[in-house]
Parts: structure tokens; C-alpha cells; sequence
């Protein structure tokens, strides 16, 4: 599942009452870091310390979450111990901080109480280090533009903002610190279905994905030849289980959407595996928009960007690499059965040595996401299997 995935569902982890602006105009224009599936960086402060990097995540279901390790460095008092759940089927330990200030450019949240979790799991799927999660508790309290093109995150006050733009207004709903929105599904050779999704912006390399109770529901898991298996994706919670497959329309309101990509879940806990949700809609759909989350008018708002027309693609070498060890090494986590890289002959667990005779160092991860979406490109990866070194010619296709 992706990575900033956390889907916590812990009460009283509310925004402090900071008085809001009284004027119509913008409270704060967050820079923001865009990785290439969707997932949103933004700086924030501690109790007065850092920058820090925090992912911005509308389905956090919480204030906001800090890492265990900076909660030890600034000194935070622990108290309390509970368990929660995310993506994939482990639970997740949480401790509780009180008096901690989380600063955005000047916007200061003081919820009663932070959540404090060890997030050293996602360093690997990001490559980089993350210190804390901006949940619900911001969305909750202002109106959020996040403008994927021109990578800024705007804050406006509930009361006072209007909208005067042509973009399309989707109804959104709020249930137990998460939004929904509906949405019409059709699947090749199928009539339309309607569901219920989660708006997941810490959902990054996810275009649409459906929980197993709605797949199960309307049967639609693809079975036989040709089913392609995928476990690269994960959250805090672990590794989830999807099967890749693609979407003929999907309608947002007046929106369409044609031959977009799909996951269907086989997680057998965590969140794709509850019945509370039909599936999530992700960063990888987000991206190709400027986004508008008014919860006070019960509207999610829409507007194209320079990206809408791309076409939406799963990786197609078939490979999920991670930034692992003390130095980031990139290695290959896991390989799809079938696919390019299965043909010609790699392995989980391959230390990515080079790329074309590049040292792989030298690539950040969100470069490979965008590599490994180029059909008919070819890559020759050299290797480290234990104490030897293997050379294989990769040629990328659609696996779906």
C-alpha cells in the first residue's frame, strides 16, 4: 500500500482551538515537495524546533502524528499505549504526547493530545526520512487548496471562503475522520457501479483501489491466465495484497475519467480490508488536479491541471525498489510474477547496483517511478546476488 497510508482511527486527537482569521483571503501558502505518485511534503515545526518534513495526509485520521525518534529528541512525555491500524494486516503501536505545537508557515495547531508512532517503516518506500503525519485535524479545520502544478498547499478560513473557479464540485462526506466522496465504476465488459471512496492524499502511486468487501461484493477479482499480482505496495500497517487491473470510466460528479488504473485488494486486514469503505482514491489521480477540500460546504473541488491528460500507468518492469540499509541502497523489495523483470531473471532481495552503467545511487526513487512507466524503453541492470554480480536487459511493457 503506499506509503504515508495510516488510516489511524484514534479519538480525541482533535485541533486545538487556535482562533481562525477573520478575513476571506488565504491563511497560509505552504510550500509543498510533490513526489511523482501523488504524496505531499510539506515543512512544519515543533515546539519550536526543526523545519521538519511532514507528509500531508487527508486520511490520517488524526491532528497530526509525530515519529517516535523526534518525539525523543525534543523531549516529549509519553503517556499511554494503544493499538491502531493502517495498511497491511500488522497493528500499529501508538504513544500519546500532550502540549505539542505544530507550526505550518505560522499556522499553529495545538490538538489536546499527538499521536506518536515509529514511522522508520516508510523511510524505505520514500527514501526519505519523514517526521510526522498531517491528518484530518487540518483538513477539519480550514478549507485546503492543494495545487499539485504549482506545488503550494493553501489554507483559507471555513467560514469566510468562496470559490470562484470552473472547476468540478464533487459532494464530500465526513464519517469517523475520513472523507468520501461517490463515485461510478465500470470495468471492461461490466455495467456500471457505484461506490463509496476514501479521498486518500497520503495515498501516493495509487490511481483508484477497491477494498476486498466491495470486490467481493460484485465479483470483480480477475482470475485465470494473465492475473497480475502486486506486493509492492505498503503502509504503516505492512505489505497489502493487489491485483492490478484497469478501469473503463470512472465519473466524479460530471467529471469522467476513462482508462485509469485499478487495485483490487485481497488484504485480509487492515484498511482495504474493512467493510466501512468501497476503496480509496488516490495521489496518482489527485496529482492531475488542483484540489479543494471544503468540508463546511460538503464539497470537493476539481480543477484539471497541466497534468490531466496524462495517461495513467503502473510501473512496467515489474520490479518495487527500496531505499534500504544505513546508505539507502536501492534494492529490489519485491518482483511480479510475469513480468519483464521475472523474464529476465531478477530476484527479491537484488542489491541495484546500476542502471545503464549509471551507479543507482545516483537515482532517487521517484526517478525509477517515472522510468519504469515508459513503454518500450530498455534498461540494462547490473546487480549484487550475494556475492555475485548479474547483468539483466529489461525491456518495459503494460502489464495491464
Amino acid at each position: 500500500m503506499p506509503m504515508f497510508r495510516c488510516a489511524l482511527a484514534i479519538f480525541g486527537l482533535v485541533v486545538g482551538a487556535a482562533k481562525p482569521p477573520e478575513r476571506a483571503g488565504v491563511v497560509a501558502s505552504l510550500p509543498a515537495e510533490i513526489l511523482l505518485g501523488g504524496g505531499i511534503l510539506v515543512q512544519a515545526r515543533v515546539n519550536g524546533s526543526g523545519p521538519y518534513t511532514f507528509a500531508l495526509d487527508s486520511a490520517g485520521g488524526s491532528g497530526f502524528i509525530v515519529d517516535a525518534r523526534l518525539a525523543r529528541s525534543l523531549g516529549l512525555a509519553l503517556e499511554g499505549k494503544a493499538l491502531s491500524s493502517g495498511a497491511g494486516g500488522n497493528r500499529i503501536p501508538v504513544s500519546f504526547a500532550k502540549n505539542v505545537a505544530l507550526d505550518l508557515s505560522g499556522v499553529v495547531l495545538r490538538p489536546p493530545t499527538a499521536a506518536v508512532i515509529d514511522l522508520a517503516s516508510l523511510e524505505p518506500l520514500s527514501g526519505r526520512a519523514v517526521a510526522g503525519i498531517v491528518g484530518y485535524g487540518l483538513f477539519a479545520r480550514y478549507v485546503v487548496k492543494i495545487d499539485y502544478a504549482a506545488r503550494r498547499v493553501g489554507l483559507y478560513p471555513l467560514d469566510a471562503y468562496r470559490y470562484s473557479g470552473n472547476g468540478t464540485s464533487v459532494p464530500l462526506s465526513t464519517n469517523k475522520e475520513h472523507f468520501s466522496v461517490a463515485a461510478r465504476v465500470r470495468l471492461p465488459g461490466r455495467p456500471p457501479i457505484s461506490g463509496r471512496f476514501m479521498v486518500d492524499t497520503g495515498a501516493p502511486m495509487t490511481t483508484v483501489a477497491f477494498s476486498r468487501p466491495f470486490v467481493e461484493r460484485f465479483g470483480l477479482l480477475p482470475s485465470g491466465k494473465g492475473r497480475i499480482v502486486d506486493r509492492s505496495f505498503a503502509g504503516l500497517g505492512g505489505e497489502t495484497i493487489q491485483v492490478l487491473g484497469r478501469l473503463s470510466e470512472l465519473d466524479l460528479g460530471s467529471l469522467r475519467i476513462r482508462n485509469a488504473t485499478v487495485a483490487f485488494s485481497e488484504d485480509a486486514k487492515g484498511t482495504l480490508a474493512s467493510p466501512e469503505i468501497d476503496g480509496i482514491i488516490g495521489g496518482e489521480l489527485l496529482r492531475r488536479f488542483t484540489v479543494i477540500f471544503d468540508p463546511a460546504r460538503s464539497r470537493l473541488i476539481l480543477e484539471p491541471n497541466v497534468h490531466f491528460r496524462e495517461p495513467y500507468e503502473h510501473n512496467m518492469t515489474g520490479i518495487a525498489v527500496r531505499a534500504e540499509g544505513r546508505r539507502g541502497e536501492r534494492t529490489i523489495h519485491s518482483v511480479i510474477e510475469g513480468s519483464p523483470a521475472e523474464e529476465a531473471g531478477l530476484k527479491a532481495g537484488d542489491e541495484l547496483e546500476a542502471i545503464d552503467g549509471r551507479p543507482a545511487a545516483g537515482f532517487t526513487l521517484d526517478a525509477l517511478y517515472e522510468m519504469f512507466k515508459k513503454e518500450g524503453r530498455e534498461y540494462v541492470f547490473r546487480v549484487r546476488r550475494g556475492p555475485a554480480t548479474v547483468q539483466a536487459r529489461v525491456r518495459l511493457r503494460r502489464l495491464v
